[in-house]
């Protein structure tokens, strides 16, 4: 921190209640802040969870004639999917070149993105051929740093030739909190080194484009960005909105019930600081630290600090002399690291707010189908609940507060409907 800012002093509220002094000791972790306007009891405001959102890891080399010509045959095949190299299938595609890249590989339920081909160059030549972008319970679940470049480098020894070498590596830490909600003047108070802010405000939707920066917000609230994709970017925005919209309610609902140590409330909101650090500035943080980092590996040791380097740079004062007591606890409390001996499982989805409407669509278009085939109700029943997918209709039953015979009453009223009306498909 420079020194122009101060920080508040810290005290443990039951010390000061409990205690005979008229000194009472200071305490790094107390919740109780002292500014030179008074005291903050931010003893309400949790830190849910502290993770590694994204990393985006760039390869230099040249690419396998063997591999890009199988890709190709198969694209020009219109064919879309690759069952070979590891952690496939993967679906293939060609893309735009403001990614910098001409073909993409994916496959998001193991959590891997491939960037493949640089534009700049031709893939018999050595360039950043590869980027390879990771999910965040991919990230979570490979245990270590040190286990995720181990997934990472597979990839390159799959698609590259011997003597690939890592460039450069992007990684986002986002901090989830309950408890917090940024007041009116949140803009005003918060001093950035970058000229790029949006603020926006009332807008009916809201989502992610790909894994790098905020698109549109959401209704009723506000959300803001700081910075460029390409540089040092902040992003500030409601977490428990954009998983809903996402349908990652139950990864998120896990996630925090494990990590929130038992403060996480499903009824409130979840604000999510998230900094985002393009691999330019890793490698410049490397440079700055005597060393290099263009490995997500390298980055292990150092998330922390570029977590509060990003605080710094972007940062939210309470007053002209004071940091804002809700921005200290972000930046003396907080810590990265990457979670280890994760049990990994198959856990059922239990949210419904997104899969409901798949599955009410879907007993509709059954029932459609069954008024043209003068099926009755009882017909239609039983053949729904010979489905494999029963179990999700009983779910979104029970996310109504409705009981499993309240199916049957459903597709009689519409069986009814569609013939009264000759909406029978």
């Amino acid at each position: 921190m420079s020194e122009k800012w101060k920080f508040c002093n810290r005290y443990d509220p039951y010390t000061m209640i409990t205690g005979d002094s008229n000194e009472f000791p200071t305490d790094p972790k107390g919740s109780l802040f002292e500014s030179g306007t008074g005291l903050h009891d931010l003893s309400h405001i949790h830190v849910l969870s502290s993770t590694v959102d994204t990393v985006k890891q760039i390869y230099h080399g040249v690419i396998k004639l063997n591999w890009f010509e199988k890709i190709e045959r198969f694209l020009n095949s219109n064919e879309e999917f690759l069952s070979d190299g590891p952690y496939g299938p993967w679906h293939i595609s060609r893309i735009g070149k403001s990614s910098g890249y001409q073909l993409k590989l994916q496959n998001n339920e193991i959590g891997f993105v491939i960037l493949l081909k640089t534009v700049y160059a031709k893939h018999d030549k050595a360039a950043s051929h590869l980027k390879i972008e990771v999910s965040p319970h991919r990230i979570r679940f490979a245990g270590s740093c040190g286990a995720l470049q181990g997934e990472l480098d597979s990839i390159a020894i799959w698609l590259l030739e011997e003597g690939w070498k890592y460039v450069g590596v992007a990684v986002h830490l986002a901090v989830d909190v309950q408890g917090w909600n940024p007041n009116l003047d949140f803009m005003e108070k918060l001093v950035t080194r970058t000229r790029t802010t949006k603020d926006f405000r009332g807008i009916s939707d809201f989502q992610l484009e790909d894994l790098s920066e905020i698109a549109t917000v959401y209704d009723g609230g506000q959300s803001f960005l700081f910075g460029k994709a390409s540089a040092l970017q902040m992003a500030v925005y409601r977490k428990d909105l954009e998983i809903s919209k996402r349908d990652k309610v139950d990864y998120f609902h896990d996630l925090w019930n494990k990590d929130g140590k038992d403060w996480f409330e499903s009824d409130k909101r979840v604000w999510r600081i998230e900094v985002r650090l393009h691999h330019g500035i890793m490698r410049e943080i490397g440079l700055g630290l005597g060393g290099k980092i263009e490995s997500f590996e390298e980055a292990e040791s150092v998330l922390t600090d570029v977590w509060r380097y990003g605080l710094d740079r972007n940062r939210l004062m309470l007053t002209e002399r004071y940091i804002d007591p809700f921005w200290q606890l972000l930046i003396q409390d907080v810590q990265f690291s990457l979670p280890t001996g994760v049990v990994v499982r198959r856990v059922k989805k239990k949210d419904m707010s997104n899969a409901g409407k798949n599955v009410a669509m879907m007993i509709g278009n059954i029932v459609t189908l069954a008024a043209r085939r003068q099926m009755d109700a009882i017909q239609v029943v039983r053949m729904i609940e010979d489905m494999a997918l029963y179990a999700d209709v009983l779910d979104y039953l029970k996310s109504k507060g409705y009981r499993e015979s309240r199916l049957l009453e459903m597709v009689e009223r519409g069986l009814k409907i569609r013939r009264l009306l000759g909406k029978a498909a």
